[in-house]
């Protein structure tokens, strides 16, 4: 029994410029291409790191329900067929915390489906060099299943020091430009350097405790920069003959990176059945974050 993948959908239209507008736009094409009535999503997870405008509250899971036309009327809705929507922001990891809850959620047998968004944007929604991260956004929909399939074997792992940690930050020293189009982002020099380090050293570690055949485990990672996956296969003795590099194309997906990895593998017909899967997140703190997931 386990957690499996229904459907995903991608949204990399260069003419948004919302992380709300992506997280909505992939998560139309999901439930699209899942062929399910969207009164049966039960639980939306947000993921996406960086906000329009800067905003705080509400949860941007609540703008993505309100534009997927998810059960949006909490009273109408009660006493059982109400959704619940939240934000989890975990860095690029958020995406493997929002499958383990669903999880979790799913043994419980008080959801259907589970819709996980993700998009990031620079809060002014304008295309400015100083935003690291591709303005895209990914849609993953859950659903449990009495077969021995799904994902399995979570693992979660933090840096001792946030030295070589992203930091992104609303800076009040400038006021030059209204707070809601404000963003500043520090990115160590030796940033990507050590992530592809910590992140190598997780999947290592996770390969070693669950005992995965390293000749036939498919890798889906963080795109970072170009070659970053590749040089993760490396490292860990992995064959990286079916590894997607989308950063020359899309840039650093970052919430988005491993949802869009697997929705583009899929499409290219890179994941059969029974085929063992490894998603290896990894962001900043440094946090990694590992699942296997057998199709």
């Amino acid at each position: 029994m386990g957690t499996i993948i229904k459907a995903t959908g991608i949204s990399t239209d260069n003419a948004i410029k919302s992380s709300n507008e992506n997280a909505i736009a992939a998560g139309h094409q999901c439930i699209e291409a899942a062929g399910i009535d969207v009164n049966d999503i039960d639980l939306l997870i947000n993921v996406g790191i960086y906000r329009d405008e800067n905003m705080l509250e509400p949860a941007m899971a609540a703008f993505a329900q309100k534009g997927l036309g998810i059960k949006p009327d909490y009273i109408k809705s009660q006493p059982f067929n109400a959704a619940f929507s939240l934000d989890m922001m975990n860095s690029a990891c958020g995406i493997i915390n929002a499958i383990q809850t669903a999880d979790a959620m799913f043994k419980s047998r008080q959801i259907k489906y589970a819709l996980i968004v993700s998009g990031d944007a620079h809060p002014s929604n304008k295309d400015l060099e100083s935003f690291p991260y591709a303005t895209v956004g990914a849609a993953m929909l859950l659903e449990y299943t009495e077969d021995q399939k799904g994902f399995q074997n979570f693992s979660f792992k933090h840096s001792p020091t946030t030295e070589h940690s992203v930091r992104g930050y609303l800076d009040f020293n400038n006021l030059a430009e209204p707070a809601k189009e404000r963003l500043t982002v520090d990115m160590p020099a030796q940033y990507k350097e050590k992530l592809l380090e910590f992140a190598s050293e997780s999947a290592e570690e996770y390969l070693s405790a669950n005992n995965l055949d390293r000749q036939t485990v498919k890798l889906i990672t963080p795109q970072a920069e170009e070659g970053f996956g590749h040089k993760i296969a490396q490292s860990v003795n992995v064959k990286d003959d079916v590894i997607l590099d989308l950063y020359k194309e899309y840039g650093d997906a970052h919430s988005s990176a491993l949802t869009m990895a697997y929705h583009l593998g899929a499409e290219k017909g890179l994941y059969n059945s029974n085929d063992n899967v490894l998603f290896v997140a990894a962001g900043a703190g440094l946090t990694s974050a590992c699942a296997t997931y057998t199709v």
